[in-house]
């Protein structure tokens, strides 16, 4: 009996593999804009002089374009706009995988 092929998918283990991992997506379960904006101030800090962001929550450092493609546009303007946004110093920046406070 020929059984079809499945993809598994599991849970990976360590530190999270992709920025925004926790980040509850705007519309399902009840989450709002607001509660996806609060997770960026939360979470997320511009690593000062730089192009690039820190995500306290995965451990993972980006570049801001790509938070764009986490997050989308109009939620990382808000983000980058908003007063209580985050900066690091560049040696203050956890090495990758460390989340911050590790």
């Amino acid at each position: 009996m020929d059984l079809p092929s499945v993809a598994i998918v599991t849970k990976p283990k360590g530190p999270k593999s992709f920025a925004g991992a926790h980040a509850p997506a705007a519309g399902v379960g009840g989450h709002t804009e607001d509660s996806r904006l609060e997770y960026l101030l939360a979470n997320v800090s511009l690593i000062y002089g730089t192009p690039l962001v820190f995500d306290a929550d995965v451990g993972v450092t980006m570049k801001q374009a790509d938070m764009v493609h986490a997050f989308g546009a109009e939620l990382v303007d808000q983000w980058r706009d908003h007063p209580l946004r985050l900066t690091l110093k560049p040696e203050d920046v956890p090495p990758a995988g460390k989340r911050h406070g590790e």
